[in-house]
């Protein structure tokens, strides 16, 4: 059957990847690619020299669609989406045994414990080195390998750019017939605390920013840091102290513009009436505000 021929040709890809060390990298390829939608086209740039190796190849036995070799994007066919998704069934290895294990693909293989506990029967080495992206695998059987979910499995996949739902779909979408009556699927224990891990590495929000500093006065700061907070709503954060004001990037230009037509001129004016003095740092207005440190 062509499914196991494509099977074959993927699993000595990978015993050649592993032998070249770069088995983890194509890997995750293959675990991103079978998230696919068929007729999206999913872009080339971002991929490692393994994985757009590992492209190529699948493009070459009809498991991706790529126009050219260097074109900028790429279509998984349904052949590459039945694959690595567990649909079509195993083909048994390399040696080509383990014939019932594919009606077991088709069915689902993996059972998930409320103790994090994770049952997989299969003999596929695809799938079991899938799983094992995100799961430590405590004992491997002749049909059945036994894992432990645990934060320091998943966090290493989420560095890799694979995300807490993909992780629980991937287990729901291959779950054993005996977990079809639950509901939820998953044990909701264990999906929470999927996406509580998640969450620890997103406390930190990043932004392009720019720091404006080296006020001439406190009244030029203060101007600018209640215009930057009430008006354009784009203060990030500031100092009066230092006086530091750092403000949404994307605001910049309408801050400049206000500090030449507002904040300059009023100082131009207390200065006139001044009697046109100004020695001091005090008495004279900014250079230039311009003068910015980009946070980005």
């Amino acid at each position: 059957p062509k499914e196991a021929q494509i099977w074959c040709y993927v699993h000595q890809y990978l015993v050649e990847a592993k032998k070249r060390g770069v088995l983890v990298e194509v890997l995750m390829f293959l675990f991103q690619l079978s998230f696919s939608t068929l007729g999206r086209d999913y872009p080339v740039e971002g991929l490692t020299a393994a994985q757009a190796n590992a492209l190529q190849h699948l493009r070459e036995v009809g498991l991706v669609y790529r126009r050219k070799t260097a074109s900028r994007r790429f279509y998984p066919t349904r052949h590459a989406l039945g694959l690595f998704a567990g649909v079509l069934g195993d083909a048994g290895d390399a040696s080509g045994a383990g014939g019932g294990a594919g009606g077991a693909q088709e069915r689902g293989y993996i059972i998930v414990e409320t103790n994090f506990r994770v049952y997989a029967y299969t003999s596929s080495s695809l799938q079991i080195a899938l799983l094992s992206i995100f799961t430590n695998m405590l004992t491997r059987f002749g049909n059945m390998v036994v894992g432990l979910l645990a934060r320091d499995s998943v966090v290493p996949a989420f560095m890799d750019g694979i995300t807490a739902e993909q992780i629980i779909q991937f287990l729901e979408a291959n779950a054993h017939p005996e977990m079809r009556g639950r509901a939820p699927l998953i044990p909701m224990t264990v999906t929470d605390q999927i996406r509580v891990w998640e969450r620890e590495r997103n406390r930190m929000t990043f932004a392009n920013a720019a720091l404006f500093e080296e006020f001439s006065n406190d009244r030029e700061f203060e101007l600018l840091a209640r215009y930057a907070r009430e008006t354009l709503r784009c203060e990030l954060a500031s100092n009066a102290g230092q006086r530091l004001l750092a403000i949404d990037a994307g605001h910049l230009d309408a801050l400049r513009d206000y500090y030449r037509n507002v904040v300059r001129a009023s100082a131009g004016a207390d200065d006139d009436d001044d009697g046109g003095g100004g020695g001091g740092d005090d008495g004279a207005p900014m250079e230039d505000i311009s003068r910015f440190i980009d946070l980005s």
